[in-house]
């Protein structure tokens, strides 16, 4: 548990962050002794230590006789905490009064050294921060003060006002020579392994103290120039990504970080992004702003403030960094932001650590019901990535998926494609998913300048519904017949729009996708938050800026339905898993590569007693129970297959020499599965072995030269030998070729023991 030793107290007391918060302190105050071991190196170690003696004996002196003072610690030596209650209500008043008693508080301590040793106290200079810390409390205290302390250590380093000129100069040198690089890391759709977007990520000059962006933009802050700074870093990086967005295509969009804080820079100018993008062809709707949890603290006020503000001119908002704390939820159902970017610390070893599942699972539902997205960040390993794909994570970035860099890359590397082929749902969607031309409908075109009258009369006669407006041959809007029936049929609206041009009621920020984007993205790219009023609106395919076509939104609605049920019919309804034709084509597959592989039966032992002595929806529960166990060791053998033949029978296919792993998993799982869904069913007898109530039949057939083989005589090995292992009351594995199934000489097989 994290401790603060205070300078006054009983020997060995330690306070917690919890019981700071108590205190009523609102404010933190650090002060650094500047070149301590230069000091240290002039006037002597004993010496020295003497001089801190003083320095703690002064803020004890604080403490007792000034009210504002609530705590003082001493820590890494010569570093001081000082907590403080002020008077104010906002961030800047607290941040400005903290700062007076900084400067009081500092004075008397060199004051107090001086005294008594006037050598030393002509010297002594200090690094001095003041950090807000409002909404300061028990339950949020541990994470307000370490991130206070974080601050006022990175805001002390700042040089003093002497220094703070030259200071300013070197950070002006950096940005208008644009000696900054802006890398760019993907983010993924976790489902289809399609790009969602690219973050840009800011890096000083290379070998430089700048290097690092904490240490950029936190001295940029502090001398002015962090509007600047960020406005550069933007341009820089829309200027950029413009083409590797275009390649992407399927609305892809671009990540960028803002501070809050910048809305209140005196050389803020409101719409400059907006504007720069569109000299770029680039729309609001493909770029996301991320604010941070951590800006929120002391300044909620404003987070919303910068959040309205370019939410209303059509970016979307994500919430950097979110924690699964109070605080974070409260956040999300204040911002409502689009996307949710799950900070690393609950993606580190999520494949190994079961509370973080569960604790994500909830999120994922949370998420779900708030209309946002969310995003995992810090994905660095193959086990965490087939932890987030089984757990319906949306899209997630990380060194595993691609590292920041220039170029971007623009696909999943082969591992992580691999790994999201097994782990994602077991029928593949994109075998049966056209792209937005197999659906779109020709549309006939109009240049900008025809009058809106020649439009009307153009729609009357040919009776289309929606017209391209295109000015030399490159895409420019969209007017649909209803909108612009719409706009006439108002008290003023005839006199008001009969006069105007085509190009003048043309819709301009329609959904635009490239001819080869598949058309279930197509259809959550339209559901996206944002655009709830805007369904009526058709999908615009175009390629190269040249319309194709249109999508309307009762052709997507058709085809989608089509699909799902494509899906329905493929699938078993209870479990999700390949039903019988899915299974049949998987057979085919497997015998049509030539390689040795294993046909895997798997089957519940007196499943017809269970389900007549608990009833038909604990049986459903435990269909759906093996199911998940058979999914889950699907998932760590290399291309293997699960399906759900009917009832309480699954079959695998897996390359044979997985086979003994897999029945070894399978048992695994099943058995320590089993024992926390027997305990909750009620009528059981109490010391009733769990075994007496649910075994496991799994039998292997070996197929080991398939090019020759026959898939008919391979499922009915696989049937006789289940029926052999059935005849065994415990858990049982049984594996053969086929030719030794049909032998007189029935295999022996394993009795698996709980």
């Amino acid at each position: 548990m994290l401790g603060f030793v205070p300078l006054r107290g009983g020997e060995g007391e330690v306070w917690t962050p919890e019981s700071l918060a108590q205190t009523g302190a609102n404010a933190l105050l650090y002060f650094d002794v500047e070149k301590f071991g230069e000091l240290e190196a002039r006037f002597g170690v004993h010496r020295m230590e003497e001089v801190l003696g003083l320095l703690d004996a002064a803020l004890i002196d604080l403490w007792e006789r000034r009210q504002f003072v609530t705590a003082a610690f001493r820590s890494f030596g010569d570093d001081y905490f000082v907590l403080v209650q002020v008077v104010g209500e906002e961030a800047e008043d607290v941040v400005r009064a903290a700062r007076a008693i900084a400067e009081f508080v500092r004075d008397e301590l060199v004051a107090a050294v001086s005294r008594s040793d006037p050598e030393v106290g002509a010297e002594l200079r200090f690094h001095v921060s003041a950090v807000p810390l409002l909404h300061f409390s028990p339950e949020n205290a541990a994470r307000f003060l370490y991130s206070a302390v974080k601050r006022a250590l990175t805001f002390a380093k700042v040089p003093r006002a002497e220094e703070t000129h030259s200071l300013r100069s070197e950070i002006s040198a950096i940005v208008e020579e644009g000696n900054i690089r802006v890398l760019f890391q993907p983010i993924f759709r976790l489902d289809t392994g399609e790009i969602l977007g690219f973050e840009a990520l800011t890096r000083g000059p290379a070998g430089s103290p700048w290097e690092s962006p904490l240490v950029l933009f936190a001295q940029a802050e502090r001398v002015g120039l962090l509007h600047v700074l960020e406005r550069r870093v933007r341009e820089k990086a829309i200027r950029e990504i413009v083409p590797y967005l275009r390649r992407v295509g399927g609305g892809a969009r671009l990540f960028l970080n803002v501070s809050p804080s910048v809305l209140l820079d005196p050389s803020f100018r409101p719409y400059t992004t907006k504007e720069f993008l569109l000299r770029f062809g680039l729309s609001p709707e493909e770029v996301v702003f991320e604010v941070t949890e951590e800006q929120a603290v002391g300044t909620p006020e404003l987070l919303r403030e910068v959040t309205r503000y370019y939410r209303e001119q059509g970016f979307r908002i994500a919430l950097d960094d979110a924690g699964s704390g109070y605080n974070s939820l409260r956040r999300i159902l204040e911002l409502r932001p689009d996307y949710i970017k799950i900070d690393r610390s609950l993606i580190a070893d999520l494949d190994r650590d079961l509370v973080k599942q569960s604790l994500l699972e909830g999120i994922v539902q949370f998420a779900t019901k708030a209309g946002s997205h969310l995003i995992a960040e810090g994905v660095e390993t193959e086990g965490e990535f087939a932890q987030l794909v089984r757990l319906g994570v949306a899209c997630g970035q990380g060194f595993f998926l691609g590292r920041p860099q220039h170029p971007p890359s623009l696909s999943l590397p082969a591992e992580a494609e691999e790994t999201l082929r097994r782990n994602r749902r077991a029928v593949d969607l994109k075998s049966l998913t056209k792209t937005v031309r197999e659906i779109m409908q020709p549309v006939s075109a109009v240049p900008p300048e025809m009058p809106v009258s020649q439009l009307k009369e153009y729609f009357d006669l040919l009776g289309e519904d929606v017209v391209f407006v295109v000015e030399e041959g490159e895409y420019l809007g969209v007017v649909q017949r209803s909108r612009l029936d719409g706009l006439l049929s108002t008290q003023y609206g005839y006199a008001l729009y009969i006069r105007k041009q085509a190009g003048e009621v043309a819709t301009r920020d329609a959904l635009v996708l490239a001819p080869n984007v598949p058309v279930d993205t197509a259809a959550r790219l339209l559901l996206e938050p944002g655009r709830e009023g805007r369904l009526c609106e058709p999908i615009v395919v175009a390629e190269d800026r040249k319309p194709l076509g249109i999508v309307p939104l009762a052709s997507l609605l058709d085809y989608l339905a089509n699909v799902k049920a494509e899906v329905l019919r493929l699938t078993n309804p209870l479990t999700g898993l390949p039903g019988n034709h899915l299974i049949n084509r998987a057979l085919a597959d497997f015998f049509a590569r030539g390689q040795p592989f294993s046909f895997a039966y798997i089957d519940l032992n007196r499943f017809k007693a269970f389900n007549d002595r608990f009833g038909f929806q604990r049986g459903d529960e435990v269909i759906r129970f093996l199911a998940d166990v058979l999914r889950e060791v699907e998932t760590v053998i290399p291309e293997a297959f699960v399906g759900h033949v009917g009832g309480d029978d699954f079959v695998a296919l897996l390359p044979q020499e997985f086979a003994d792993r897999f029945a070894d998993l399978v048992f695994a799982r099943f058995r320590a599965e089993r024992k926390l869904f027997l305990q909750g069913i009620a009528g059981r007898k109490a010391g009733t072995p769990d075994e007496e109530l649910l075994t496991l039949s799994v039998v292997l057939v070996h197929c080991l030269d398939p090019l020759r083989g026959d898939p008919l005589m391979l499922s009915e090995a696989a049937a006789l030998l289940k029926k052999r292992a059935k005849e065994r009351p415990s858990d049982v594995y049984l594996a053969a070729t086929a030719s030794e199934v049909f032998s007189p000489q029935t295999p022996e097989g394993r009795a698996e023991e709980g």
